[in-house]
């Protein structure tokens, strides 16, 4: 008989929409892909919590199908969204043409390869498998709102240090490496917190709509980053040569404004991340029962 505790409801909803941008992906819809691999993230955001009464061989099995499906999007959406920008830029610099006309096919041949590739980890058969082994987890009960309360207030709390810690070390400098690294740790503490609103925890979308716009700009910053490879990676060509040097400047030049504004927004940012371990972190556990050191061992 099937869970339909709240934590299962949630892990309902979020495998029916893994399900439906998957098959979609699978057959060429590419907002598909990225939406896929989103709902895979979801997924995983939640199975250390909904996995709590999970034998140990089973959530480990689990865990390693939901990352089968975010590896697999992960390259496809990339290259997916070079071409976006390179198509964007073709548009507004008609100067660069040739040298984003040159950028943009070592891209398709990229997201040629990382398709085959996508549909060999995820087509039919594996995604049937896949399926099967994430829908398993609701024939186990939701374990005790003590237990799941405590575990993702711990969760949340480690990854709002994590934030502050990944801002602190990025400091005012330009710093690609560490600029994603903010990046992926907002990233993280945005479907904590989103994960504590779906299941009543705690209301968070404020600080969940402010972490998505960061996210959403410097993974601007980190998608340019990533065309400036595949421009550096074009072939030695005279014609070309001048363009190539000029489409470079212009994504460094872009990259640099948007670093700009988000040195604007810094403070505001750390400000949020105190004000979510302070006050959204105990809320969180308020229900729990205990001190949330108890369950650490338990965050995967």
């Amino acid at each position: 008989m099937r869970s339909n505790g709240v934590l299962h409801r949630v892990w309902t909803r979020r495998l029916s929409a893994l399900r439906k941008h998957w098959r979609a992906a699978t057959e060429g819809d590419v907002r598909a892909v990225h939406q896929a691999r989103v709902a895979s993230r979801r997924l995983r955001e939640s199975l250390p919590i909904v996995g709590l009464t999970l034998p140990p061989d089973e959530l480990l099995a689990v865990r390693k199908a939901v990352r089968r499906v975010t590896r697999a999007l992960g390259p496809v959406r990339e290259a997916d969204v070079s071409m976006r920008l390179l198509d964007d830029i073709g548009r507004a610099q008609a100067p660069l043409l040739p040298a984003v006309a040159a950028t943009r096919r070592r891209v398709e041949e990229a997201r040629a390869m990382r398709g085959r590739l996508m549909l060999d980890e995820l087509g039919h058969s594996a995604g049937v498998k896949i399926i099967k082994r994430l829908d398993g987890v609701r024939q186990y009960p939701d374990p005790p709102a003590a237990q799941w309360r405590l575990v993702l207030a711990e969760r949340t709390r480690l990854r709002g240090i994590d934030l502050r810690d990944a801002v602190d070390e990025a400091g005012i400098l330009y710093e690609p490496e560490r600029l994603h690294q903010i990046r992926i740790a907002a990233k993280k503490l945005r479907y904590s917190l989103e994960l504590a609103g779906e299941t009543r925890a705690a209301s968070a979308r404020r600080f969940v709509n402010e972490l998505k716009g960061l996210q959403d700009h410097l993974g601007h910053l980190h998608d340019l980053q990533v065309v400036s490879a595949y421009a550096a990676g074009v072939p030695p060509d005279e014609s070309l040569a001048s363009g190539v040097d000029r489409l470079a400047r212009h994504l460094d030049d872009t990259c640099h404004d948007l670093h700009a504004k988000f040195l604007a927004g810094r403070m505001r940012l750390l400000g949020l991340t105190d004000v979510v371990l302070e006050k959204i972190v105990p809320r969180i556990a308020s229900h729990g029962g205990g001190e949330a050191s108890r369950v650490t061992t338990l965050i995967a």
